[in-house]
C-alpha cells in the first residue's frame, strides 16, 4: 500500500509499510499501472509530493495519493514528473489544494489543469533521461541494503523465516528468571524472538545498553518555520542508510545548546511501523536537533559502529527484538530507554576473541552504496530544478514550497 509517507523524489520508501488483500480493492481500481504518476494530496507540508512508478511490482495506493497514469514514453512521462518536483511545480500543485486548519487536500480533477512548460525537444528528453537515471540508481541500490542484512544472517544462522524449536515447552518461561524490565507477555517469548536472540548470543553479543556512553532525550519545539536557524530530526526523517539533512524541518533556537554530532546514533521511540528504527548523523550536520520522539545516544566506537548498530536496529532482527519490548497499544506505541537492555547486537569476533570492527565495516561498506545512490540523487534533483530554472524566468518565493 503506497501512503503519503512512502512517496519520494526518487522512489517509493519501503517505510512505513503496509499491506492490504487486493480481494478488498477489486471495486476500487485495482493496481498502479506501470509508467504512472503518483501524487500526494493531503497535508501541509507533505502534499504536492510527485514521483512516477516504472515498475511492475503490485502496489496499490490509498486514499490520499492521486494515481495519474501518463500517455507517451517514460522519458516523457520523467520529464513531467522532473517538473512537477522542482519549486515551480511544487508550488502550482500546493496553490491548489481546499480545506484548512492543517486539513488541507489536493482534487484529481485540480490536478488535471496544471500547465507544464513545454521546452525544447532535447531539453526534455535530457531531463527525462537524467531523472530516470537517478531512479534506477536508487532502486537498484536497494540490493546493497539486502546484501548486508544477508552477511549478518550468515553469521547468526537465521532469516527472517526461522522459527528455531518447536518443542512443547517453548511458552514455557519460570518467572524467577526473567529480568524486572521484560515484558511477561505471549509475544516475549514467541517462538521466533527465542530463537533469534539465541542464535545472537551464539555468535559473540552485547545489549545496546551496553553499547550506550551517553543517552540524550530529544527537544519539542513550540513551532516550525521555515527560516528557522535550526535544523529539527523528526521520527520521520531517521533511517539509515537513507537519511538526508536536506528534509528535515526548521525552527528557531529555543535556548538549545547541545547540538547533534556527526556519527551520534537517532533512535525512534514511538510510533507504529517507525518504532525502533535508528539513522546515524551524517557528517556536516550543523545546528540540528532531535525532535521529543527521537533518543540521541552515542556509542562506544570500541564496541561497535554506529552504522552497524542502525543496520541491525533497522533489519528484521532488530525490529522483531523491538516488537517485544514496546508498550502502549492504539497506534501510540512506545519504548524507552531502559528497554535497549533487551535488545541483542550481533557482535562477531576475530581470532584475538576482540570485536571484528573489520567485518562490521565490511557490512556497512555493503549498505553505503544505498547512501551513495541517494547523494547521487540529490545531486541530480538539485541539477534539474537548476535546468528549469534557467528556462522559466519567474521567481518562486522558496519558503512556500513544503520540503
Amino acid at each position: 500500500m503506497v501512503k503519503t509517507a512512502n512517496v519520494r523524489r526518487f522512489q517509493i520508501s519501503g517505510a512505513p509499510a503496509q499491506f492490504v488483500d487486493l480481494s478488498e480493492l477489486a471495486d476500487q481500481g485495482g493496481l498502479i499501472p506501470t509508467n504512472s504518476l503518483l501524487i500526494t494530496s493531503t497535508g501541509v507540508g507533505s502534499a504536492g509530493r510527485t514521483f512516477l512508478y516504472t515498475g511492475s511490482d503490485s502496489l496499490v495506493a490509498d486514499g490520499h495519493v492521486t494515481v495519474l497514469p501518463v500517455r507517451g514514453t517514460n522519458t516523457e512521462a520523467a520529464y513531467l514528473c522532473a517538473y512537477l518536483q522542482t519549486p515551480f511545480g511544487r508550488q502550482q500543485i500546493v496553490r491548489l489544494h481546499r480545506g484548512s486548519s492543517r486539513q488541507i487536500e489536493i482534487y484529481p480533477q485540480d490536478l488535471l489543469q496544471l500547465q507544464i512548460p513545454l521546452l525544447p525537444t532535447q531539453v526534455r528528453q535530457a531531463i527525462g533521461d537524467r531523472w530516470l537515471e537517478a531512479e534506477s540508481a536508487v532502486r537498484i541500490s536497494l540490493n546493497g541494503v539486502r546484501r548486508a542484512e544477508e552477511m549478518i544472517e550468515a553469521v547468526i544462522g537465521q532469516n527472517a523465516g526461522s522459527w528455531g524449536t518447536s518443542s512443547a515447552q517453548v511458552w514455557a518461561e519460570p518467572i524467577s528468571s526473567v529480568a524486572v524490565r521484560r515484558r511477561m507477555d505471549a509475544e516475549s517469548f514467541a517462538p521466533q524472538i527465542r530463537s533469534l536472540q539465541s542464535a545472537i548470543a551464539s555468535v559473540g553479543h552485547r545489549s545496546l545498553s551496553d553499547l550506550i556512553i551517553e543517552t540524550r532525550k530529544g527537544v519539542q519545539p513550540s513551532e516550525y518555520s521555515a527560516d528557522g536557524d535550526v535544523q529539527v530530526v523528526k521520527s520521520k526523517d531517521v533511517n539509515y542508510p537513507e537519511f538526508s539533512m536536506a528534509s528535515c524541518e526548521r525552527a528557531h533556537n529555543e535556548g538549545w545548546t547541545q547540538f547533534l554530532k556527526p556519527g551520534q546514533l537517532l533512535v525512534n521511540m514511538t510510533g507504529e511501523g517507525s518504532l525502533g528504527r535508528a539513522g546515524v548523523v551524517p557528517a556536516g550536520a550543523h545546528h540540528a536537533v532531535a525532535s521529543v520522539d527521537v533518543c540521541t545516544l552515542t556509542i562506544d566506537a570500541r564496541m561497535a559502529l554506529p552504522e552497524y548498530v542502525a543496520l541491525v536496529l533497522n533489519s528484521w532482527i532488530g525490529r522483531r527484538q523491538t516488537s517485544t519490548v514496546q508498550t502502549g497499544s492504539s497506534g501510540q506505541q512506545h519504548m524507552y530507554p531502559v528497554h535497549f537492555a533487551n535488545l541483542l547486537i550481533p557482535l562477531p569476533t576475530d581470532r584475538s576473541g576482540a570485536v571484528d570492527l573489520a567485518w562490521q565495516r565490511s557490512v556497512v561498506d555493503a549498505a553505503e552504496a544505498r547512501a551513495t545512490a541517494l547523494r547521487f540523487a540529490e545531486m541530480v534533483g538539485a541539477e534539474l530544478d537548476t535546468v528549469f530554472a534557467r528556462h522559466i524566468p519567474s521567481d518562486v518565493d522558496l519558503s512556500t514550497i513544503p520540503r
